[in-house]
């Protein structure tokens, strides 16, 4: 950040997101700030500005990190590749795909190294 004056902000130090799950039971997830610096919560967001950002920045993890942080539903889009290459594609797939008990993802938060995930 050359020859820009730095702004005084409060830092946001914690996210904290109440949902409720299909079932009807309230949960909670914390958001570490520290790793992710985005969260998109509805298909607006997720299809609009999510994916297209990864239109030009594309990120890469191991298929087990993938399926790590995306369970059966990151499973269905890994299969057995070894590497997953986070495209426009990939974030549409993730955001449609449903988990085995027909639940998709609530959200999906973009983590300061352009990787992204998910509850």
């Amino acid at each position: 950040m050359t020859n820009i004056k730095m702004k005084k902000r409060s830092k946001v130090t914690g996210v904290t997101v109440d949902l409720v799950d299909p079932n009807g039971k309230p949960r909670t997830v914390k958001i570490d700030p520290k790793v992710n610096n985005a969260l998109f919560w509805d298909d607006k967001s997720v299809l609009e500005i999510l994916a297209p950002f990864y239109e030009k920045h594309s990120s890469e993890m191991t298929g087990t990190e993938f399926i790590a942080l995306f369970g059966t539903i990151g499973k269905k889009i890994a299969g057995t590749k070894k590497k997953i290459t986070i495209t426009k594609d990939v974030i549409e797939q993730l955001w449609e795909e449903e988990d085995d008990n027909g639940e998709s993802l609530s959200m999906l938060s973009k983590t300061l190294l352009c990787g992204v995930e998910g509850p």
